[in-house]
Protein backbone atom coordinates (compact mmCIF):
# COMPACT_ATOMS: atom_id res chain seq x y z
CA UNK A 1 0.00 0.00 0.00
CA UNK A 2 0.93 3.49 -1.08
CA UNK A 3 -0.14 7.19 -0.99
CA UNK A 4 -0.19 8.93 -4.02
CA UNK A 5 1.56 12.32 -4.27
CA UNK A 6 -1.34 13.26 -6.95
CA UNK A 7 -4.92 12.73 -5.67
CA UNK A 8 -3.64 11.48 -1.82
CA UNK A 9 -5.34 8.59 -2.01
CA UNK A 10 -4.21 4.72 -0.38
CA UNK A 11 -3.65 2.54 -3.14
CA UNK A 12 -2.06 -0.80 -3.72
CA UNK A 13 1.26 -0.93 -5.63
CA UNK A 14 -0.22 -2.53 -8.68
CA UNK A 15 -1.73 1.31 -8.81
CA UNK A 16 1.35 2.63 -9.37
CA UNK A 17 3.83 2.23 -12.76
CA UNK A 18 7.27 0.98 -12.03
CA UNK A 19 10.40 3.41 -11.76
CA UNK A 20 13.51 1.59 -10.97
CA UNK A 21 15.30 4.84 -9.57
CA UNK A 22 12.60 5.21 -6.68
CA UNK A 23 13.24 3.70 -3.31
CA UNK A 24 10.49 1.27 -3.37
CA UNK A 25 10.48 0.48 -7.09
CA UNK A 26 7.68 2.43 -8.52
CA UNK A 27 6.40 5.76 -9.20
CA UNK A 28 4.71 8.44 -6.62
CA UNK A 29 1.74 9.29 -8.46
CA UNK A 30 -1.10 6.33 -8.97
CA UNK A 31 -1.13 5.64 -12.98
CA UNK A 32 -4.60 7.86 -13.22
CA UNK A 33 -3.00 10.86 -11.84
CA UNK A 34 0.72 10.26 -14.02
CA UNK A 35 -1.80 10.45 -17.23
CA UNK A 36 -3.26 13.72 -16.72
CA UNK A 37 0.04 15.08 -15.41
CA UNK A 38 1.30 13.99 -18.38
CA UNK A 39 -1.75 15.55 -20.61
CA UNK A 40 -1.29 18.54 -18.81
CA UNK A 41 2.16 19.27 -19.52
CA UNK A 42 1.97 18.44 -23.04
CA UNK A 43 -0.56 20.41 -23.23
CA UNK A 44 1.18 23.77 -21.57
CA UNK A 45 2.30 26.52 -23.09
CA UNK A 46 6.26 25.87 -22.86
CA UNK A 47 5.96 24.21 -26.28
CA UNK A 48 4.40 27.19 -27.85
CA UNK A 49 4.05 26.47 -31.74
CA UNK A 50 6.30 28.00 -33.89
CA UNK A 51 4.29 30.57 -36.28
CA UNK A 52 4.95 30.18 -40.33
CA UNK A 53 3.84 32.36 -42.81
CA UNK A 54 4.87 33.14 -46.45
CA UNK A 55 7.14 36.05 -45.67
CA UNK A 56 8.82 34.73 -42.37
CA UNK A 57 8.14 33.26 -39.28
CA UNK A 58 8.36 34.09 -35.51
CA UNK A 59 11.72 33.91 -33.66
CA UNK A 60 11.70 31.70 -30.89
CA UNK A 61 14.34 34.03 -29.05
CA UNK A 62 12.49 37.62 -29.54
CA UNK A 63 9.65 36.71 -30.55
CA UNK A 64 8.89 39.03 -33.29
CA UNK A 65 8.01 38.00 -37.08
CA UNK A 66 10.69 38.18 -39.38
CA UNK A 67 11.55 37.66 -42.85
CA UNK A 68 13.41 34.38 -44.48
CA UNK A 69 16.42 35.72 -44.91
CA UNK A 70 16.99 37.27 -41.20
CA UNK A 71 17.26 33.09 -40.44
CA UNK A 72 20.28 31.01 -41.08
CA UNK A 73 19.74 27.54 -43.12
CA UNK A 74 18.77 24.42 -40.98
CA UNK A 75 18.56 21.11 -42.85
CA UNK A 76 16.64 19.21 -40.27
CA UNK A 77 13.80 21.46 -39.60
CA UNK A 78 10.44 21.74 -41.26
CA UNK A 79 11.06 25.11 -43.22
CA UNK A 80 14.61 24.39 -43.08
CA UNK A 81 15.36 27.69 -41.13
CA UNK A 82 16.87 27.71 -37.34
CA UNK A 83 13.83 28.99 -34.70
CA UNK A 84 16.34 32.17 -33.92
CA UNK A 85 17.01 34.79 -35.96
CA UNK A 86 20.41 35.77 -36.95
CA UNK A 87 20.56 39.16 -34.15
CA UNK A 88 19.20 36.81 -31.31
CA UNK A 89 21.67 33.52 -32.79
CA UNK A 90 24.50 36.67 -32.46
CA UNK A 91 23.50 37.37 -28.87
CA UNK A 92 23.47 33.87 -27.93
CA UNK A 93 27.34 32.59 -29.33
CA UNK A 94 28.62 35.80 -27.26
CA UNK A 95 27.24 34.62 -24.53
CA UNK A 96 27.88 31.50 -24.29
CA UNK A 97 31.39 31.17 -26.58
CA UNK A 98 32.67 34.19 -23.57
CA UNK A 99 35.37 36.70 -24.51
CA UNK A 100 38.84 37.13 -23.59
CA UNK A 101 40.77 40.44 -23.09
CA UNK A 102 44.50 39.97 -24.76
CA UNK A 103 47.33 40.83 -22.37
CA UNK A 104 49.70 41.69 -25.11
CA UNK A 105 47.47 44.08 -27.56
CA UNK A 106 44.80 44.50 -24.93
CA UNK A 107 42.21 44.21 -27.41
CA UNK A 108 38.83 42.59 -25.92
CA UNK A 109 37.64 39.20 -28.80
CA UNK A 110 36.00 36.16 -28.54
CA UNK A 111 37.42 33.29 -26.96
CA UNK A 112 37.66 31.51 -30.64
CA UNK A 113 40.67 33.90 -30.80
CA UNK A 114 43.03 32.22 -28.66
CA UNK A 115 44.47 29.28 -29.17
CA UNK A 116 43.82 26.59 -26.24
CA UNK A 117 46.10 25.88 -23.20
CA UNK A 118 45.68 23.04 -20.78
CA UNK A 119 47.77 24.53 -18.12
CA UNK A 120 45.80 27.50 -18.06
CA UNK A 121 42.44 28.33 -15.98
CA UNK A 122 40.74 29.02 -18.66
CA UNK A 123 41.52 26.84 -21.08
CA UNK A 124 43.52 29.62 -23.61
CA UNK A 125 46.38 31.41 -23.64
CA UNK A 126 46.69 34.67 -22.47
CA UNK A 127 47.97 36.50 -25.65
CA UNK A 128 45.44 36.16 -28.91
CA UNK A 129 46.19 34.40 -32.13
CA UNK A 130 47.13 37.70 -34.15
CA UNK A 131 49.78 38.36 -31.53
CA UNK A 132 51.16 34.99 -30.80
CA UNK A 133 51.74 34.68 -34.38
CA UNK A 134 53.61 37.58 -34.83
CA UNK A 135 56.00 36.90 -31.50
CA UNK A 136 56.77 33.71 -32.84
CA UNK A 137 57.67 35.18 -36.15
CA UNK A 138 60.07 37.84 -33.78
CA UNK A 139 61.57 35.34 -31.70
CA UNK A 140 65.06 35.08 -30.24
CA UNK A 141 66.26 31.76 -31.44
CA UNK A 142 69.53 32.42 -28.97
CA UNK A 143 67.38 31.63 -25.90
CA UNK A 144 67.18 27.89 -24.94
CA UNK A 145 63.44 26.70 -25.40
CA UNK A 146 62.76 26.20 -21.83
CA UNK A 147 63.71 29.88 -21.06
CA UNK A 148 61.53 30.76 -24.42
CA UNK A 149 58.69 28.96 -23.19
CA UNK A 150 59.25 30.48 -19.65
CA UNK A 151 58.63 33.91 -20.62
CA UNK A 152 55.72 32.97 -23.12
CA UNK A 153 53.59 31.28 -20.56
CA UNK A 154 54.67 33.37 -17.64
CA UNK A 155 56.17 30.28 -15.58
CA UNK A 156 58.15 31.49 -12.61
CA UNK A 157 60.79 29.49 -11.61
CA UNK A 158 60.45 30.37 -7.57
CA UNK A 159 57.61 27.76 -7.56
Amino acid sequence: MKICSGCGQNLSNESFTILRVAKDGRHNFCRECLRERRKSQSNSTRCRPIKRTKDGKRCSGCNEIKTWEQYSDNNESIDGKQNYCLSCMKIYRDHTIGKKTCEKCDKRKSILHFYEARGTQDGRFKWCKACCDTEGKKRDYSKSDSAHYRDYFSIRDDI
